[in-house]
């Protein structure tokens, strides 16, 4: 399976009507603050090229479109010579908008690693850095200790594939533990990167960590009408507890706090049109855990931007007449994309996917 990026996927839209094209913006889920359509088949200038992705489905914002051929007859009429005019997609907040449409949402990007180490933790400490894109890195502080180890909680201001790991002395180069090579660490598509280790190895260890307690704080994206939870243990799976969720912005948000109980998983499960079961597990230490969940979705997210990045927009611009080429922010079929996309008064000729697999339908 060819993908460009485990998080970055193109596809193409053509339509049938060009003053139309923007206007697909104002049905679809994938949105962005501004994009500008051009009038010719030039490649586009770097001006208008979209770099977003920071939108959402449940936060996507209402739109107002600039009728190009509507401006040039009106032109016309006036007697003035008629212009290339931009069609502009402007995002609008709740209040400038109509229908009660939800305000914007600005998604930061962020990617969660946890680094578990079984040893000296007041002599080695953690060094990260992205690798899937690349990225600074830093020495981090370990944030407590537990049953496996010390252990610390990071957040990268980025979507990363891939993270790189070293261990090594508190505050100097002086040494690394284990070899001193480079360590990658994979992230998951819920946005979480987790590693167990041990002094003097390079190795992830297998290790299946017992817990006795979490707090957990829920959001749940794509359907305001699901306003409970079943949550419950893997060593407890006939006690499920109700959770109420209230809506907060865009999602629907609760909370649950277990005291004195013994567990490996936690398992979530909307009540209502979704009743998906979710499995994830908490983080270490006191602090509470967000997760994040998304209709129809089985992943339990870790991070809001890769919960919500199957509909984030990374860029868009054209590249003919009647053609607009969409990078969004996460893998996905054109079926899926499908779906989403919606033209309003006109249509969508057919969707194509670039770069897309040896059956030609997956990006």
């Amino acid at each position: 399976m060819n993908k460009k990026s485990g998080h970055n996927i193109k596809f193409k839209s053509i339509f049938v009507c060009t003053s139309a094209i923007m206007s697909l913006w104002l049905g679809a889920n994938l949105t962005t603050t501004q994009v500008h359509a051009a009038e010719d088949n030039a490649a586009p200038k770097s001006s208008e090229v979209v770099g977003q992705t920071n939108s959402s489905k449940d936060n996507a914002a209402t739109a107002t479109v600039q009728n190009q051929s509507n401006a040039k007859a009106k032109q016309r009429q006036q007697g003035v010579a008629p212009q290339n005019v931009p069609t502009v997609l402007a995002a609008k907040t709740k209040d400038e908008g109509t229908n009660n449409s939800p305000a914007r949402e600005e998604v930061k990007d962020q990617t969660k690693v946890v680094i578990h180490y079984n040893g000296d933790g007041e002599k080695w400490v953690p060094y990260i850095w992205g690798k899937k894109p690349n990225g600074n890195g830093n020495e981090y502080k370990w944030a407590g200790k537990d049953d496996n180890g010390y252990y610390s909680v990071i957040d990268l201001d980025k979507n990363y594939d891939q993270v790189g790991v070293l261990i090594k002395t508190k505050g100097s180069w002086a040494g690394k533990d284990g070899t001193g090579a480079d360590r990658s660490l994979n992230v998951s598509d819920n946005g979480k990167a987790e590693v167990f280790y041990k002094a003097g190895s390079d190795d992830a260890q297998k290790v299946t960590p017992e817990y006795h307690s979490a707090n957990i704080n829920l959001h749940y994206y794509g359907d305001d009408q699901v306003n409970k939870v079943n949550v419950w243990t893997d060593k407890d799976q006939d006690n499920k507890q109700l959770i109420s969720l209230t809506k907060q912005g865009n999602s629907q948000d609760g909370s649950i706090k277990l005291d004195n109980t013994d567990f490996s998983k936690l398992f979530v499960a909307p009540v209502g049109s979704d009743e998906i079961t979710r499995e994830f597990t908490p983080l270490p230490g006191n602090k509470a855990t967000d997760i994040y969940l998304v209709k129809n979705d089985t992943e339990a997210y870790y991070s809001k931007s890769f919960a919500l990045a199957d509909q984030s927009l990374s860029s868009a611009y054209m590249t003919s007449p009647d053609s607009l080429t969409v990078e969004a922010g996460k893998a996905t079929t054109v079926d899926k994309i499908k779906g989403k996309l919606s033209l309003r008064n006109n249509s969508i000729d057919h969707i194509e996917a670039v770069d897309a697999n040896a059956d030609g339908d997956e990006l």
